[in-house]
């Protein structure tokens, strides 16, 4: 028998562990998109790496912020009485 026991509730993350996992992953599609992975810009030089790695997490900051944005909008506009 597993020792493993049921937990019927979901696993959840809070709001910053949230954000950088969604970070963490603009940041790789950003890279992928690019032709790179995480780690293929360590094989590279670092002025090289440093400038892409500043444009992935300028990417992943501001998609962060229009989610942000978005999702203020939506709720402002839910909670309007009709």
């Amino acid at each position: 028998m597993s020792s493993l026991k049921y937990n019927p509730k979901p696993a959840t993350l809070s709001l910053s562990d949230w954000k950088t996992s969604l970070e963490r992953k603009l940041i790789n599609t950003f890279l992928h998109d690019k032709g790179y992975s995480v780690e293929r810009i360590m094989a590279l030089p670092i002025s090289e790496a440093r400038l892409l790695m500043i444009d992935a997490c300028t990417f992943a900051s501001l998609k962060l912020a229009e989610i942000e944005s978005r999702a203020g909008f939506t709720k402002k506009i839910s909670a309007r009485p009709f």
